[in-house]
This record gives C-alpha cells, structure tokens and sequence, in this order.
C-alpha cells in the first residue's frame, strides 16, 4: 500500500516537488511506530530503485552529517591537543630528572608512561624539582606511576 502510494505521488507531482514529498514521506515512515522494520526495509529500497531518491538527499540529513562531522573533528582536536599536551609534560618531567638526577632518566621515562592524568605529571615535575636527592627522586617516581 505504501508503495502504491509512492507511485501515486509520482503521476501527481513533477520531478522537483516529488523529491520534496519523498522527503517528508520517507520522514513519517522513520517516525511511524506501526510500520514493521522490513515494511520500512522494502519502502525505502523501492524509493531507492523507482524514484533515484537516498537517504543523503534530505536535508536535514545532510545538516546532521555535517554537524556529526564538525563535532568529531572538533571532538579529534581537543583529544590531539590533550595527548600532545601529556606527551610534552612527560617529556618535561624526564628532562627535569635527566638534569638533577642523571641516573634515573630510564627509569622516570618508564614510570611516566604510565601517568594518564596531566595535573599529575605536573605535580611531579614540581616535587622532582623540590627533591632533596635521588632516593626521594625514586620515592616520588614509584608513588605517581604506579
């Protein structure tokens, strides 16, 4: 019945206004509660085939897409900016260590690889650079990678 009225449309409407009223139709078939998902299935394939209409031409799907895609890049750039913030702290933390205490370079550059929380890498590098000596170095390395 629903396709019946897909061709019905077509004999009433020229080219331009029947992709508007596919549009709205394919609307209420997303929104209807009483269409089976394979009655849905077999509508939108023959609005696909007959009638040269997909999904991608709707508007508003078209709106959606573009803001999914602005908020993942924008989601991508926070998460690249955080990680390039984390790998610098590390860095900083290790060359703070490879200054005062030579020795321990390798051995802060694993435990801060571990470190998954920025305000804990720069605490300490500020208790490293507070550190009266190596064992207190060690101490504070163990305790914030661990």
């Amino acid at each position: 019945m629903l396709i019946q009225t897909l061709y019905d449309l077509r004999e009433h409407y020229p080219n331009q206004k029947m992709r508007h009223h596919l549009d709205r139709f394919w609307k209420m078939l997303q929104k209807s509660v009483t269409i089976s998902d394979e009655d849905r299935f077999r509508v939108e394939e023959e609005m696909k085939m007959q009638f040269d209409w997909f999904i991608d031409t709707v508007p508003q799907v078209i709106e959606r897409v573009q803001q999914a895609e602005k908020r993942g890049k924008e989601e991508g750039n926070v998460e690249g900016n955080i990680e390039g913030k984390m790998e610098q702290a590390r860095q900083d933390v290790v060359e703070v260590v490879q200054v005062r205490f030579p020795t321990l370079a390798n051995f802060a550059q694993t435990q801060v690889a571990s470190i998954t929380q920025l305000t804990q890498l720069c605490k300490l590098m500020r208790d490293l650079i507070q550190a009266s000596d190596e064992v207190a170095a060690v101490y504070l390395l163990t305790a914030k990678g661990a």
